[in-house]
């Protein structure tokens, strides 16, 4: 039988205008969304209080690093000045600061960006 698998997530908003290359046809224009970005960790085993992580620790490490992009141009804030603002590319470099964030407390399992209601990009860790 698997040990136990805890899975967390927690959500956060934030506003931020992009434009992406168009293949063939330059760029689009420039646009804003509010983005919805969903952050999920996974741990085996729960702390002494029965919790895989505190959500408190958890939203506050992902609210950290939105606070860099919240009312910002992405194509104008790094690492997007030099790599297009896609969902897809916003969904990594979340995970990517947030897992150097986490420390030992539980492994990150995945970003979900939504630009829209309904179309989202996610980024998966490299455990996967």
């Amino acid at each position: 039988m698997a040990p136990p698998l805890y899975e967390i997530t927690v959500i956060q908003r934030f506003n931020a205008g992009h434009r992406l290359p168009c293949p063939g046809e330059g760029w689009e224009q420039m646009h804003n969304h509010a983005w919805r970005v969903e952050a999920t960790a996974r741990c085996r085993d729960l702390d002494s209080a029965g919790m895989a992580v505190d959500f408190r620790f958890f939203k506050a490490i992902l609210e950290e690093v939105l606070g860099g992009l919240d009312g910002c141009c992405l194509n104008e804030t790094p690492p997007f000045d030099t790599l297009p603002p896609s969902a897809e590319n916003v969904a990594h470099y979340i995970f990517t600061m947030m897992d150097r964030l986490m420390g030992n407390q539980a492994d990150l399992h995945r970003i979900t960006v939504w630009e829209s209601e309904d179309c989202s990009a996610a980024f998966l860790g490299e455990n996967e």
